[in-house]
């Protein structure tokens, strides 16, 4: 059954409208494992061409600089001022004068910062993972773009594979 909070007809125009659980596509991207995994193989590819290894990042290593893009003032803000504001809108009863919704504002904003797959949803994954890509290429000489991420994603993620499914619903039904 097609669920109405993920898919929608838009006005009977034949426009469907998703709703993914992520703030940009490109944070699916941001999964250590297959950043990880996409350097080994553009290692080995370059092992064919060159025999020669270099070394490449470890998962740790991804987890660890991805977390440090996550904690520089820029990222942090940028998600802060983003949903912050949405958050008081939407959630806040509208009696609480103006200094009592930023402060809970502020709680909640805290206690959602403190859980990295949160972190990991809602950052400006452009951004991050332009940074990311960055640090990979000045530090082991190895290009990751995009594609060769989403190349390398064996599973789709389980909210984007139910998209899928209700798309197939959708119009094969």
């Amino acid at each position: 059954m097609i669920n109405n909070s993920s898919i929608k007809d838009v006005g009977g125009s034949n426009t469907l409208l998703l709703h993914l659980k992520r703030k940009e596509i490109e944070n699916y991207l941001l999964d250590y494992e297959v950043i990880a995994q996409a350097a080994a193989d553009l290692v080995e590819e370059r092992k064919k061409y060159t025999g020669k290894s270099i070394s490449y990042p470890t998962v740790e290593e991804i987890k660890a600089e991805v977390n440090s893009i996550l904690d520089s003032p820029e990222i942090r803000s940028t998600v802060k001022c983003q949903l912050v504001p949405k958050y008081r809108e939407k959630m806040l009863d509208s009696s609480l004068d103006s200094s009592t919704k930023e402060r809970k504002g502020e709680e909640w904003f805290e206690q959602k910062w403190n859980d990295e797959n949160w972190q990991i949803r809602n950052c400006p994954g452009k951004e991050v993972l332009k940074r990311l890509r960055t640090w990979c290429q000045q530090t082991y000489g190895l290009t990751l773009t995009p594609p060769k991420l989403a190349a390398t994603l064996h599973q789709l993620p389980d909210d984007v594979q139910e998209i899928m499914d209700k798309l197939q619903e959708y119009f094969y039904s």
